[in-house]
């Protein structure tokens, strides 16, 4: 069983929290400040460049406190904070367009 599977809720909704006001709040010079709020705006406008760049800092930040490598974890945080919540699992290239209509989901692929 790994870690997330044994992982509570107030667990992650804690580890949540600290990985994105420690990515929300990052050390630095004013313009490395600057580049990395942009591509924090970036990555929730959908920039496939700026999506790499916050995970991999959700990345380090999990190594820091002790959770290894573990991509389940860090799309969870991702979506949560930055993705489509619930519906991020339909953020691929194949899909057009996402409509969502009371309880139902409705995608459009490839045109």
């Amino acid at each position: 069983m790994n870690k997330l599977e044994t992982m509570q809720v107030k667990e992650f909704n804690e580890i949540n929290e600290i990985i994105k006001n420690n990515i929300i709040n990052m050390p630095g010079n004013d313009n490395l400040r600057k580049l990395h709020t942009q591509m924090l705006i970036n990555c929730s406008a959908g920039d496939k460049q700026a999506k790499i760049y916050v995970k991999e800092y959700i990345d380090k930040e999990l190594k820091i406190l002790g959770y290894g490598e573990n991509q389940e974890l860090i799309d969870m945080i991702y979506s949560k904070n930055w993705g489509l919540g619930p519906i991020d699992k339909y953020d691929i290239d194949e899909i057009d367009e996402i409509m969502i209509q009371g309880t139902k989901i409705i995608i459009q692929k490839n045109g």
